[in-house]
């Protein structure tokens, strides 16, 4: 303010000079201020000496004026305050208070750098949420101009204040669900896995893995004593985060006991409740058969005693090759090598009993390689099937030679 005060006065006097060297019809420069001052005496027959030599000191002051103003002229324009006043001023749009969406585009055109060009709109795939009003697509650019996370080093920053921003106007499970849709999404995976990062820092500063997923089980309002929990698109957004979060599904399943034992009150009936879900066709029979382990374990049985609780003579049901499987798994955890592991397994189960369950085990089973391995340095019952169609084929091709 300052400097734009000494501007209009230095402007002031220039303005007058200008008019006093009009009058004449002389243009001012540096060479002829004062050669028109002389030339004013010359032509006034009226003028006194008095009045001559006010008038020659008048152009004389005119002259340093004109001086002096260029001179703070020529600093102003190198100040801070000139680069302030002569630059080109962004059209930002004033935020509607009334519009989330319209107030976190304006703070995020403020925040990007104008010059990126690695721009990533979700206008298809974010959502405007309004308390607990249901999602809808967000119709204009705003809210959604995202930079790509390997283009610009100020990405970090946009993504947590977005979540910042987001989790002061959004239902936060209703966050993690967009998040996880847009993950989906190919186009826009990138930047959801960003914000998602970003989330987590957020919503997890400093948490130990139990308290994540107590936290995310209780966003998500998962119910351990629901049937069909596993069949819930829920479970399947907090299995996602979880995985997210980097937090052990060991420790998911010590958290789901300790969540079902709150709800159910006693091990027996979280082992009813076990069987339920065994019974029934999920991807989670892995999580199932971990919580499976825990509970045995609660429970104080070994390898042994929860093999007491198995119906081996029933392998051709699906939910009792589910609970055998969970009890594999707990042996293989439990074993030092695959040969400890596979004489655990045939002191419990008959030749045949192990032949159904090699038939039912794939190659994602936890215990997958200590069955291979054990059952190839014992025994070639296994694979003699395969051996002997090799030699047959072999005496096949043999003979037409």
């Amino acid at each position: 303010m300052k400097n734009l005060h000494w501007l209009i006065v230095l402007l002031a006097l220039t303005l007058l000079t200008y008019i006093e060297t009009k009058s004449v019809e002389i243009p001012i420069s540096n060479t002829n201020v004062r050669a028109h001052g002389c030339l004013r005496l010359l032509t006034s027959s009226t003028s006194s000496q008095a009045q001559t030599f006010n008038e020659e000191r008048t152009f004389e002051i005119l002259e340093k004026v004109r001086q002096v103003f260029h001179r703070v002229l020529e600093k102003i324009k190198g100040s801070r305050f000139w680069r302030f006043v002569s630059r080109k001023r962004k059209n930002i749009p004033h935020p509607v208070d009334s519009d989330p969406a319209e107030k976190l585009r304006a703070a995020t055109d403020r925040v990007a750098p104008a010059s990126s060009s690695s721009i990533v709109r979700f206008s298809k795939s974010i959502y405007k949420y309004r308390g607990d009003q249901s999602i809808n697509p967000l119709k204009t650019t705003a809210f959604t101009v995202l930079l790509a996370t390997t283009r610009t080093k100020h990405a970090d920053d946009i993504y947590t204040f977005l979540i910042q921003e987001l989790l002061t106007t959004c239902n936060v499970k209703k966050l993690f669900q967009v998040l996880y849709d847009a993950e989906l999404d190919p186009t826009i995976s990138s930047t959801a896995i960003a914000l998602k990062k970003a989330l987590f820092q957020e919503w997890f500063p400093t948490t130990d893995d139990v308290t994540k997923v107590s936290k995310l089980y209780d966003i998500f309002k998962l119910d351990v004593a629901n049937p069909n929990i596993f069949q819930d698109p829920a479970f399947d957004m907090f299995i996602a985060f979880v995985i997210g979060a980097k937090v052990s599904t060991f420790k998911v399943a010590g958290v789901l006991l300790d969540k079902s034992i709150e709800k159910l009150k006693t091990l027996p009936e979280v082992d009813v409740a076990i069987d339920v879900a065994n019974a029934k066709s999920h991807k989670y029979d892995f999580i199932v058969s971990l919580l499976q382990i825990e509970s045995w374990r609660r429970q104080e049985l070994d390898a042994a005693g929860a093999a007491s609780k198995l119906k081996l003579y029933e392998l051709d049901r699906d939910s009792e090759i589910k609970k055998v499987k969970a009890w594999a798994t707990m042996v293989s955890l439990e074993s030092e090598d695959a040969t400890t592991f596979i004489k655990v397994l045939k002191k419990h189960m008959t030749q045949d009993q192990l032949k159904i369950f090699l038939d039912k085990t794939v190659q994602d089973d936890y215990y997958f390689e200590d069955l291979a391995e054990g059952l190839a340095k014992t025994s070639t019952w296994w694979y003699q099937p395969l051996l002997d169609y090799f030699e047959k084929a072999y005496l096949y091709t043999t003979s037409k030679i």
